[in-house]
């Protein structure tokens, strides 16, 4: 802790770490984010929710108590453009009204036909949990080499 403490504030190596600490949440929030889309799609997909007629409801996936996927699946957001609820006005082109919020405890959602490619690029994309501190120690030794070689690519 010293050694960040002894770094000056413009100085590269404190810069360089930043770098690696901002790369480093970067990357956790991304993981974190995709893993809770991907795990709702893949649940949809599961029980077969593939029309209005099959859709389902959170607490019928045990998804009731997500706070974070109920963000995810507020009007604009990314998952609902491929994650649609009954009762819905599908979204066009032309059109560039807002869909109403869903009420939660009775909102039932299902994935159209013409967005299960896409949907199941999402279910079963990402990288699994073990890949996260792999590609953080890898973050690290990078910036240790890249602040080991500075002082040599700084005399050039």
């Amino acid at each position: 802790m010293s050694y960040f403490l002894s770094l000056a504030f413009d100085s590269p190596e404190l810069i360089i770490w930043s770098a690696c600490i901002g790369f480093n949440v970067a990357m956790i929030i991304t993981f974190v984010l995709k893993r809770i889309e991907g795990t709702f799609i893949s649940k949809l997909l599961q029980v077969g929710a593939i029309s209005k007629e099959s859709a389902v409801t959170l607490s019928q996936l045990r998804q009731d108590d997500n706070n974070a996927l109920k963000w995810f699946l507020k009007d604009g957001s990314t998952l609902r453009n491929t994650v649609y609820l009954v009762g819905d006005s599908l979204p066009t082109k032309s059109t560039k009204k807002r869909r109403k919020e869903p009420v939660f405890d009775n909102a039932r959602f299902y994935i159209p036909e013409d967005k299960l490619e896409k949907a199941e690029s999402i279910g079963k994309g990402g990288l699994r949990w073990y890949f996260l501190p792999i590609y953080a120690i890898l973050s690290v030794i990078i910036t240790i080499i890249v602040i080991e070689l500075l002082p040599i690519l700084t005399n050039f």
